[in-house]
């Protein structure tokens, strides 16, 4: 996947997480192979490259096995980190290249294997458009319906199915009334 097509699925609302591999090391920035981040946005600039906005502070205890010294004293030792420096930031910007590989690998996630396949489509619609389209809404209120009766079965004091279906009510997808027991 290249920038262009990357930039793609963030704006059609998919945020990713991602794993950063060494191309990540050539760049500015606190970033190095290994550490996650979760990508918030991605913004093109000059038509030859993106802006990612990324946020790293749902990963910030694991990233912090990756950190290396990688600041120097004056005496020109790597003696201290990014962190450890004050250049650490939860949220911060990368930039890409259009035509450059990215510097890291995209989490795999459900959101991601539909998106694939709405690429693979070939539809003009939008994405929210399409997912409509694949009966996703009428999929999930009917496996909110059944565990909703589930777990009325397995504990019929608890208040969550009346709230779970009341929802599905409220958002139009409560589905036939013949089938509701």
């Amino acid at each position: 996947m290249n920038a262009k097509e990357f930039a793609l699925m963030i704006k059609s609302g998919i945020h990713p997480v991602v794993t950063f591999t060494k191309g990540i090391e050539e760049l500015d920035g606190y970033t190095e192979a290994g550490m996650r981040a979760r990508v918030a946005s991605a913004e093109e600039k000059h038509n030859d490259m993106y802006v990612l906005k990324v946020d790293y502070s749902e990963f910030d205890e694991y990233n912090q096995q990756y950190e290396s010294a990688n600041y120097y004293d004056p005496k020109g030792n790597p003696t201290i980190t990014a962190r450890a420096a004050g250049f650490y930031k939860e949220r911060d910007q990368i930039y890409v290249g259009i035509s450059e590989e990215l510097p890291f690998v995209v989490t795999e996630s459900v959101s991601l294997k539909m998106f694939e396949m709405f690429q693979q489509s070939g539809s003009t619609d939008s994405y929210v458009e399409w997912l409509e389209k694949q009966g996703v809404n009428k999929d999930l209120a009917m496996l909110v319906n059944r565990l909703s009766r589930a777990l009325k079965a397995v504990d019929p004091k608890s208040e969550l199915p009346a709230q779970a279906l009341d929802f599905l009510k409220r958002q139009g997808l409560e589905g036939s009334v013949l089938r509701i027991e």
